[in-house]
C-alpha cells in the first residue's frame, strides 16, 4: 500500500511539472466565479479544491455542483469557468462536446482515455492521468494533482497556505507512520466487513464524501452485506437503533459530536462494536488522509 500511494504522488508531481497545465489551471483559478463540477466519484477531490478554494481564496465565487446537474441546469443557461473531475473516461465524449459546443473556459481531470473512446480533443483542456491501477487511484491521483496546482498558481503570502502546501507536499514523507498509525483500525474495519454483519458508518461533514465512497463501494462490491450510513451528528441528536457494529469516521475537531453521540447511545454502546477513525490534522488536510486510511482498507478487502 505505501507503495502505490508513494507512486500515485510522484505521477501528480509529474503532472504539475507541465507549464501548460499550469497555465490553463490559473486561467480558471483568477477569475471571481467558478464552477466545480464532479462525476459520483469525483466528489472526494472535488470537495477538497472547493474547501481551498473557501479558504485561502476566499475572494473566489465557487460553486460545487454534479455533473449531471451540470448538463441540465448550468451549462445550458448560464456558463462559468468551469473545472471538472470525471472518474469514468466513459463520461469525457459527452463533457467534450458540452464544453466545446457551449464554449465553456475549462480543464478537465480524467483518467487516461483509450484510443477506443470517440473524442473530439481540439479545444479540449483535459488533465489525462497516468494508467490507475484501481479507481482509488484515480480519485487520489485528482486530488492531490488538483491541490498541487491550486498552491502552485495561488498567489498569497499568507501563513496559512504556507503550512498547508508545506504538508500537503511532503506527505510522502509521513506516509508510512499514518498508515501505522491507522493500522489496528484499518484492519478491525477489514475484519467486519468480510464477516458480513449488519455495519452503520457514521460520518461527520468534512468526511462525508469519504463516508459515502465507502459506503458505496462496499454496497456494490460487498455481496450483500447490511450496511447503513448516518450523518453522526443525527446520530448524536436523536435515539435511533443501533446495529451491532458501528464505523465512525470524524476528526479529532469534531470530538463534542462524537461525545455527545456516546452520551445519547449510553449503556447501548456496551454491547456494541465501535470503530472510531479519528482523523487528526488540519480541517484542510484531512481527506488526503483519510483517503489514504479508505485507500488501504479497500486495498486489504480488494474490492
Amino acid at each position: 500500500m505505501l507503495d502505490k500511494v508513494k507512486k500515485a504522488i510522484d505521477k501528480s508531481k509529474s503532472i504539475v511539472e507541465k507549464e501548460d497545465n499550469l497555465k490553463i489551471f490559473n486561467d480558471i483559478i483568477c477569475r471571481e466565479n467558478i464552477l466545480i463540477t464532479h462525476d459520483t466519484s469525483g466528489l472526494i477531490p472535488a470537495s477538497t479544491l472547493l474547501n481551498l478554494f473557501l479558504t485561502l481564496k476566499p475572494s473566489s465565487n465557487v460553486t460545487l455542483i454534479p455533473l449531471e446537474v451540470f448538463y441540465s441546469v448550468q451549462a445550458p443557461y448560464y456558463s462559468k469557468p468551469t473545472i471538472i473531475f470525471l472518474t469514468d473516461v466513459k463520461s469525457t465524449p459527452r463533457t467534450s462536446d458540452t464544453l466545446r459546443l457551449l464554449s465553456i473556459t475549462h480543464i478537465v481531470f480524467s483518467p487516461k482515455i483509450p484510443p477506443n473512446i470517440p473524442l473530439h480533443r481540439r479545444g479540449f483542456n483535459i488533465v489525462e492521468l497516468p494508467e490507475s491501477s484501481s479507481r482509488e487511484e484515480t480519485i487520489f491521483l485528482e486530488m492531490y494533482t488538483s491541490t498541487l496546482m491550486f498552491f502552485k498558481t495561488l498567489s498569497t503570502d499568507s501563513r496559512r497556505a504556507k503550512k498547508v502546501y508545506s504538508e500537503v507536499s511532503t506527505l510522502d514523507s509521513i506516509l508510512e507512520d499514518l498508515l501505522d498509525h491507522y493500522k489496528e483500525e484499518c484492519d478491525e474495519v477489514v475484519d467486519l466487513v468480510k464477516s458480513s454483519n449488519e455495519i452503520l458508518i457514521l460520518y461527520t461533514e468534512l468526511l462525508k464524501p469519504i463516508a459515502q465512497y465507502l459506503y458505496n463501494k462496499i454496497s456494490l462490491k460487498g455481496k450483500g452485506i447490511p450496511l447503513k450510513i448516518l450523518p453522526l451528528e443525527l446520530a448524536s441528536e436523536y435515539s435511533t437503533q443501533l446495529p451491532s457494529n458501528i464505523v465512525v469516521l470524524r476528526t479529532s475537531m469534531e470530538e463534542d459530536t462524537f461525545r455527545a453521540f456516546r452520551v445519547r447511545a449510553g449503556l447501548e454502546l456496551k454491547s456494541r462494536r465501535l470503530i472510531d477513525i479519528s482523523v487528526k490534522t488540519d480541517p484542510l488536510t484531512v481527506p488526503y488522509y483519510a483517503f489514504i486510511i479508505l485507500w488501504s482498507i479497500l486495498d486489504k478487502l480488494r474490492i
